[in-house]
């Protein structure tokens, strides 16, 4: 999959806010896990897998 978009890491110092955050966090996904014994899609499939659909319907764009 090809893109002319160009994605580059930054840090979050970047973008100052008020609020306080820490330096590395995680959402955690074990109780939703262990409640509905359900699994989520690793990150990386599910962002290649809106890319496609946007790539193969240009008319859903926003």
């Amino acid at each position: 999959m090809e893109s002319k978009c160009n994605v580059s890491p930054c840090d979050s110092s970047a973008f100052p806010t008020v609020a306080k955050r820490p330096a590395y966090s995680l959402l955690s996904n074990e109780k939703i896990i262990k409640d509905f014994n359900v699994e989520s899609p690793n990150w990386e499939s599910s962002v290649k897998s809106v890319v496609k659909y946007f790539i193969e319907n240009p008319e859903k764009r926003v």
